[in-house]
């Protein structure tokens, strides 16, 4: 169950829920769960991507896959390394790897339109 700590009612029903699987001697997990990306976010880190792309030659998800790999955005399993999906990745997070991006293509010598350029507002962290 999700519960909006930013609500005193559903602060108050977490709380009694808690004490709840305290009496229970539980095992429980709690977990924060973070913004996902917005909808403007996703396109204006995709028209980074695509600007990179028509620049480089590469397909759009050979970009995103390079772009992954040089900054590190993928886990280990087993040994195994797998790239992120940025469907997983949250405002804040989005948002670095976005910057990074940019960053990268600025030193490669390609231009690409700021958010406010491109028409949206940068998201909160």
């Amino acid at each position: 169950m999700l519960y909006n700590l930013a609500y005193e009612n559903q602060q108050r029903v977490a709380e009694n829920r808690l004490r709840s699987l305290i009496t229970k001697k539980a095992i429980v997990g709690i977990k924060e769960h973070k913004e996902k990306r917005t909808n403007a976010q996703n396109r204006y880190f995709h028209f980074c991507i695509k600007i990179i792309s028509e620049e480089t030659g590469y397909t759009i998800k050979e970009m995103k896959t390079v772009m992954k790999r040089e900054f590190g955005y993928y886990y280990e399993k087993n040994g195994m390394k797998f790239l992120r999906s940025t469907a997983e990745m949250d405002t804040a997070e989005l948002s670095k790897f976005t910057d990074e991006v940019r960053n990268w293509a600025a030193m490669e010598g390609y231009y690409i339109l700021s958010p406010e350029e491109y028409g949206i507002e940068r998201e909160e962290e």
